[in-house]
């Protein structure tokens, strides 16, 4: 009696919560995200591949699961698109998702990411080059780097072009550091 699942459970002793019959997932607790289409998707597509290797999930239930979660205009979307096409793979998906939902194509993202205008702080700066950005995976670290230190006010480029960073991660970290310094004597007494 004691040894016996609750009714109703969904895993078997010594499975650590997968039951095979059900095909429930070992980490059934995670929240999936939900999207409506008011932005960019490709934030949201990237939480929902997390999410499916987190889950462990079989390619053949990505679309369904992904789409069972869109809401507004992304779910009317999705309904007039499974009425075309049927369900798609998760790869088309992911593609026709982000031309429905994503920035209008350009024709040279990476010219786009070189003129980039620099205006208020840095963090504001890198948001706006990260939103560019992540949509050009073609290129490498180096090259995110040098797109972004080409595009500061020379007082905090120098520097950080005299340090010569190799990825993006290290380049911000920079350009944040260096905007500090820049404010601090700006500030300090003469």
């Amino acid at each position: 009696m004691f040894g016996a699942p609750a009714f109703g459970a969904l895993s078997t002793p010594g499975t650590g919560g997968f039951n095979k019959r059900l095909g429930v997932p070992r980490f059934s607790k995670i929240d999936f995200p939900s999207y409506d289409g008011a932005d960019d998707p490709l934030n949201w597509l990237h939480r929902c591949e997390q999410f499916f290797r987190g889950q462990r999930t079989l390619a053949s239930d990505r679309v369904w699961l992904a789409s069972y979660h869109m809401t507004e205009v992304a779910q009317t979307w999705y309904y007039a698109l499974e009425q075309d096409e049927g369900m798609p793979s998760w790869e088309r998906f992911k593609d026709l998702a982000n031309q429905h939902f994503g920035p209008a194509v350009r024709s040279n993202r990476l010219s786009e990411l070189a003129r980039l205008p620099w205006h208020g702080t840095i963090q504001e700066y890198q948001e706006h080059f990260n939103a560019l950005v992540c949509h050009t995976p073609e290129l490498s670290p180096l090259q995110k780097a040098d797109l972004l230190v080409g595009g500061l006010p020379d007082h905090i480029r120098v520097d950080i072009e005299l340090r010569a960073p190799q990825d993006l991660q290290t380049t911000m970290q920079l350009a944040r550091s260096f905007e500090r310094r820049t404010a601090a004597t700006a500030t300090a007494p003469s």
